[in-house]
């Protein structure tokens, strides 16, 4: 989905709501990603905040089995009409969490990408299935159990259980 600025600019109170659901292929869990998201023109910049939510499936890095993982992400972005490195044009305030991005002359703005990123970088770098999730457990049968090379060890250990 795009939006052309134009637009954003003639609307009343330069302001858009947009309701995205959408499936995004790059995604690859062939689910909609739905949200609610306000893009307001403020004269040199474009703010684009919200909220979005999908559903992705993940492998969990200890057992490897697949798992729905739930994202609930917030989107604040800001989008600059101009070069940012032409400070005496505009200022411009930054938050904690935003982003900026400029546009360099663009007339419109990918809101599916930016829906993209922010579930990309809502994924956890640690996918665990569940709290408490243990991983494999290799099965070994009684030879592959001991190490050729401390079978010393194990003999000595049964010969004095032997004695006792």
């Amino acid at each position: 989905m795009k939006i052309l600025i134009e637009d954003i600019e003639n609307a009343p109170e330069s302001m858009l709501d947009v309701d995205f659901c959408e499936i995004i292929d790059d995604l690859g869990n062939g689910k909609e990603v739905r949200g609610k998201l306000e893009v307001k023109s403020n004269g040199a910049t474009i703010e684009v905040k919200g909220h979005i939510n999908t559903t992705m499936k993940l492998v969990c890095d200890r057992c490897l089995s697949e798992f729905d993982y739930d994202v609930d992400a917030d989107i604040d972005e800001v989008f600059v009409k101009e070069n940012v490195f032409d400070y005496s044009k505009h200022e411009i305030e930054l938050k904690n969490d935003n982003f900026v991005v400029e546009l360099n002359g663009e007339t419109e703005i990918d809101i599916t990408d930016l829906v993209y990123q922010s579930v990309i970088i809502n994924i956890p770098t640690k996918k665990i299935c569940r709290h408490g999730c243990e991983g494999t457990i290799p099965v070994l049968s009684e030879e592959e159990k001991i190490d050729p090379r401390l079978e010393v060890f194990k003999r000595l250990t049964d010969k004095i259980k032997e004695e006792r």
